[in-house]
């Protein structure tokens, strides 16, 4: 299984959070920036450059959790 990783020392906000996910899964500048959209790209594949499955592993996600 492949394994993406995430590094967020630098995240402040959820935009951040879409930045490295759709990076990371080679995702089109079009694609939407909420869960719906997110789910619909994972579920229905054929639309990011990595499909499932893959490990998702993040890390350093301290900052984010304090900006709430």
């Amino acid at each position: 299984m492949k394994e993406l990783v995430l590094d967020g020392s630098t995240w402040q906000n959820r935009d951040d959070v879409y930045d490295a996910f759709f990076k990371a899964v080679g995702a089109p500048d079009w694609h939407g920036r909420n869960f719906d959209a997110l789910n619909d790209s994972i579920a229905t594949g054929s639309i990011n450059k990595i499909e499932v499955p893959y490990r998702l592993i993040t890390g350093t996600t301290t900052r984010l959790a304090r900006a709430r």
